[in-house]
């Protein structure tokens, strides 16, 4: 299934990366990440409870032009994009670098009620964080 990403009026090309960045929820557990979505519009994002979508979607125009002529918010925006480029690449990941020596295999454990972050509410039941306990 193949799902649509809606555009994102005045988002400048500079910066047009923050369209699939915000949906990809790296963004929550890395803090320099954190950082550039906050520095996009401190206000929203507080007002927002760090909904990165949200606070894409709402940040005017110009405040996005700002942003991408502020050789500050490029050189974090560079920065945090490198990173995510190379997690994204990777082959390697938190089992094989704690456990070297173990055969690989794959495994999941899915709940529809683990907290991911507080943007993505999911609500199955009344768990909540508590199902991943």
């Amino acid at each position: 299934m193949k799902v649509q990403i809606p555009d994102f009026p005045g988002l400048p090309d500079r910066v047009g990366r923050l369209r699939d960045f915000v949906y990809n929820l790296w963004w929550s557990w890395n803090g320099d990440a954190r950082e550039l979505l906050r520095s996009l519009n401190p206000v929203l994002w507080d007002r927002t409870d760090h909904n990165a979508v949200r606070v894409l979607r709402e940040t005017s125009p110009e405040r996005l032009r700002t942003c991408a002529n502020d050789p500050d918010f490029i050189r974090l925006y560079d920065s945090v994009m490198a990173r995510l480029d190379a997690y994204m690449s990777s082959r390697t990941n938190w089992y094989d670098s704690n456990f070297p020596a173990k055969e690989p295999f794959q495994f999941a454990y899915l709940c529809a009620e683990f907290a991911v972050h507080g943007s993505l509410p999911i609500y199955s039941g009344g768990l909540g964080v508590l199902a991943g306990d």
